[in-house]
């Protein structure tokens, strides 16, 4: 300290003021002097010098407040369920000091919290010596949310010297208020299927367990679910209830939905599932209605398709090579408000027949025609079956096997007719027939003119040639005009003729010669067959004109020479006699 200069705050002197009274003391202070930075001669010790003290302790010493919280700890909420109005708990706190005239007083404030915990921001002011706030500060859980919600509770404390030290505040230690506490949320219900769809046959059993699920968090935080099931309409429910089912779990067992399928057509129903939240295993309370869920039940019931197919068919008689069709009817006849349709699964149809494909399925009531055919490239008597297989069939049910149902067939096809002029047996025949196909030669041989003046006839027939079953022979002639050489029997035998079936002879067409006007020479006419081939039902077919050619030599007779009256008719006889034995030879 520089000579001249004045120090007061390097040193100060102060008084125990934790008892009132008269205080009176000494304060001795020592001096040196230091040549530092003057004579640098050092330091030389100076006398001390005493300093009396003496105060009047006329005030009392104040102590602080002292928060004292007297909630046993921590504050248990319980479990609760979500959502619930949760009744706060009021913290009682004690400034815990003697209310001897010389202590504070306290002050307090609800601050922060942790977890779950709420408070209600309350204070209190000015709590005295000895006294209990229990009131003015609470705490609660917050229950808008499901979990844990355990934590704390912070109070900040005050002394307060107001009315008392005078003094102000002093901040004093916070202490946290521990809360416990846990909110279950509501257990959640879902059914499937839903809806259920049921497709059946008339009579069949049909049945689908309906499958219940607790669709709530499963974080240990919600409530079992419980669930009971009605029905109505066509649907039946049994089994139940389903109970205490946990958060995430499923039940498929208890609950099993049913229809009726005694009739065909489209059924509703409905089964009402009934959810109950269940807290009971953790405590919040009786169960809770948590609504339901209607699960449309739908019935289509079928009945099977019936097959009916037309039993038999008769092609009747055809040609050979021409078109032989006919149809058969394939109906499903199944009857009902909701029928399968008529499905074609198999075939077998016998030689020479054939049945169109079945397009498509039959609906029911429908009818289709299905062509049928039987082939015409070879003649003969046929018979056989087609045998079709059937099923009952709709887009959701497997099919139904319907057996097969029979198609009986029956037809002919007939060669075409066929002529051929044929001999017939007459002892007294002076020709020979020869020949075949569209041409034919009734021969009467040669004759010498002594025969002359001689009658010569034959009897021929005409014969439907044809193998197998065939058409009939018809035919008509071309006439020979004048009698002049061969004759046809009076012109009559030879008219138009019908009907003559396969094998079968139209015989006793005479041809005649009268010799009587000839001369030595060759002698032909001829006559044209134009036959038909016909059968009841079709066209005539004309076949291929057949010509009978006649045909007869006159030669001169040999040793032609004048004779004496009497030999001359002796020869003559002899001639006349040999004529006649030709006529038989031939």
């Amino acid at each position: 300290l520089a000579a001249g200069d004045t120090d007061t705050t390097s040193m100060s002197v102060g008084v125990n003021t934790s008892v009132a009274g008269v205080v009176s003391g000494t304060q001795t202070i020592n001096f040196e002097s230091d040549g530092t930075g003057t004579s640098g001669l050092g330091i030389t010790a100076l006398d001390s010098q005493d300093l009396s003290v003496t105060a009047v302790i006329e005030g009392g010493v104040y102590r602080l407040a002292n928060p004292v919280i007297n909630n046993s700890q921590p504050v248990a909420f319980g479990n609760v369920r979500q959502g619930d109005v949760v009744a706060e708990q009021a913290v009682s706190i004690t400034n815990d000091v003697p209310d001897d005239g010389f202590s504070e007083a306290l002050n307090a404030q609800a601050a922060g919290t942790t977890g779950g915990v709420l408070n209600n921001g309350g204070s209190f002011a000015l709590l005295g010596p000895g006294a209990t706030n229990d009131s003015a500060i609470a705490v609660s859980i917050d229950t808008s949310t499901a979990g844990d919600k355990s934590g704390n509770a912070t109070i900040d404390f005050e002394s307060d010297g107001t009315g008392s030290s005078d003094l102000g505040t002093t901040a004093l230690p916070s202490q946290d208020v521990a809360v416990t506490g846990a909110v279950y949320r509501l257990a959640e219900g879902a059914a499937s299927p839903d809806p259920i769809q049921f497709y059946a046959r008339v009579g069949d059993t049909v049945g689908q367990n309906l499958t219940i699920e607790n669709t709530a968090v499963a974080d240990g935080y919600s409530e079992n679910l419980d669930a009971n099931a009605s029905a109505s309409g066509n649907a039946s429910v049994t089994g139940g209830p389903v109970v205490a089912l946990a958060a995430g779990s499923s039940d498929s067992s208890t609950l099993s939905v049913s229809a009726d399928t005694a009739t065909a057509g489209v059924f509703n129903g409905q089964v009402d599932v009934a959810y109950e939240s269940n807290g009971q295993a953790f405590g919040p309370g009786d169960n809770v209605d948590v609504g339901g869920q209607q699960v449309e039940v739908n019935t289509s019931v079928y009945a099977e398709a019936v097959a009916s197919v037309t039993p038999s068919v008769d092609f009747g008689t055809v040609r050979v090579g021409t078109a032989a069709l006919s149809s058969i009817d394939v109906a499903n006849t199944g009857t009902g408000a909701l029928v399968d349709d008529l499905r074609e699964t198999s075939r077998s149809v016998d030689t020479p027949f054939s049945v169109d494909a079945l397009t498509g399925d039959v609906a029911a009531g429908d009818t289709r025609a299905l062509g049928v055919g039987m082939d015409t490239s070879v003649a003969g008597v046929f018979s056989g079956a087609a045998s079709l297989g059937f099923a009952s069939h709709n887009d959701h049910l497997s099919d139904v096997d319907l057996g097969s149902q029979t198609v009986a067939f029956t037809g002919t096809v007939n060669n075409l007719a066929e002529a051929a002029f044929v001999d017939v047996p007459d002892p007294g025949g002076d020709a020979v027939l020869s020949g075949s196909g569209s041409a034919f030669l009734l021969d009467f041989g040669t004759i010498f003119s002594d025969d002359l003046g001689a009658m010569f006839e034959d009897v021929l027939g005409i014969q439907n040639i044809a193998t197998g079953p065939a058409d009939l022979l018809a035919g008509s002639f071309s006439s020979l005009g004048s009698c002049a050489i061969f004759c046809l029997n009076g012109m009559t035998s030879f008219d138009d003729f019908f009907d003559i079936a396969a094998g079968d002879i139209l015989d006793n067409l005479m041809v005649s010669l009268d010799t009587t006007l000839l001369g030595l020479g060759v002698y032909e006419d001829s006559i044209t067959l134009n036959p038909f081939s016909t059968l009841t039902g079709f066209d005539d077919i004309a076949l291929d004109p057949i010509v009978l050619s006649l045909r007869i030599n006159v030669r001169e007779s040999t040793g032609d020479v004048p004779l004496p009256g009497t030999l001359v008719l002796m020869v003559t006889g002899l001639l006349v006699m040999s004529s006649r034995r030709r006529r038989q030879a031939r």
